[in-house]
């Protein structure tokens, strides 16, 4: 008798709460519920995308189409896997000031649109960077050498493979604060969002050894991946002016993965390059499918809110 009152104050007591008994138990069993840094703690979560800068005459800021759906699908990742009362969405320029305060942190675009994720892929001492002319992921070795993982273009310039980053981190900053950070940004829109696919991939996955390279992250206090996506539309003469950015019309994989070891080693060899001003590649590079010369990448443009 006992035993059944207490289970009958148990369930009324839980069941205004049943989503934070069930559903976060769920959540946490999947795989990048396992692999991601983002806790599971009342805090909010960030998510923090990049701007465009107003081309003259216009006073607009803008965000790109493959980032715009980047954004769409990480804001969704963040609802379903962690609670649609813990998501936020700012753009880098009006999260920079409140930055120390925010202890999960997506940030979706690259370096160069979004400042949120430069500075933390210079903080974690990252082995990877995009090359200068934005057609090229870098990976910086721990000897020294690099491996770069180039785009190829189709005869109409849009992009047939390109490639894109995710980041995985938990850092102290000021003292004792934690914070727990995830990148996902490409050497263009379309590997960008195609890096946003893969965590989406993962929050349907129970396991990490079911994919490929993900079991050696596993407990990795800094982590880092380079996604592989394939443009799978057809192939047609002229441009099409327009990235596909349908999921049946992409295939994203995990091309290598990065382990915190490698975080450590290529920071301070990158660090003493620079500081020598030697910034060319390397002569043991070695290269991926070089793309041509000019920068066939024609996006769209969306007006961000």
């Amino acid at each position: 008798m006992t035993n059944l009152i207490a289970a009958l104050i148990f369930a009324i007591l839980g069941a205004g709460s049943y989503r934070y008994l069930y559903l976060p138990y769920k959540r946490r069993t999947n795989a990048l519920s396992r692999l991601s840094p983002l806790d599971f703690s009342k805090d909010p979560v960030y998510l923090c995308h990049g701007l465009i800068a107003p081309a003259k005459p216009s006073n607009q800021f803008t965000v790109a189409q493959g980032d715009l759906s980047a954004i769409t699908l990480g804001y969704k990742i963040l609802v379903d896997n962690y609670g649609g009362e813990r998501a936020r969405i700012k753009n880098c320029m009006t999260l920079g000031s409140d930055l120390d305060e925010v202890s999960n942190l997506l940030s979706i675009s690259g370096p160069r649109w979004n400042s949120i994720t430069d500075r933390y892929m210079t903080t974690l001492g990252c082995p990877l960077s995009f090359s200068d002319d934005r057609k090229a992921v870098i990976a910086h070795e721990p000897d020294g050498t690099r491996e770069i993982f180039r785009n190829t273009y189709r005869s109409s310039g849009d992009p047939e493979i390109c490639y894109g980053i995710v980041v995985g981190a938990a850092i102290t900053r000021h003292g004792d604060r934690a914070q727990n950070v995830l990148i996902c940004a490409g050497s263009n829109s379309l590997a960008t969002y195609g890096s946003v696919i893969i965590l989406d991939e993962l929050r349907h996955s129970r396991s990490l050894q079911r994919i490929r390279h993900l079991t050696e992250l596993k407990n990795q206090p800094r982590w880092a991946m380079i996604v592989r996506v394939q443009n799978l539309s057809p192939d047609n003469a002229e441009p099409r002016g327009q990235l596909p950015f349908e999921r049946g019309q992409l295939e994203v994989r995990i091309e290598r993965s990065f382990v915190t070891a490698e975080f450590c080693k290529a920071h301070r060899l990158t660090a003493r390059q620079s500081s020598r001003g030697d910034d060319r590649p390397d002569s043991s590079e070695a290269a991926r499918s070089p793309g041509p010369d000019t920068d066939p990448d024609p996006i769209s443009h969306d007006t961000a809110n």
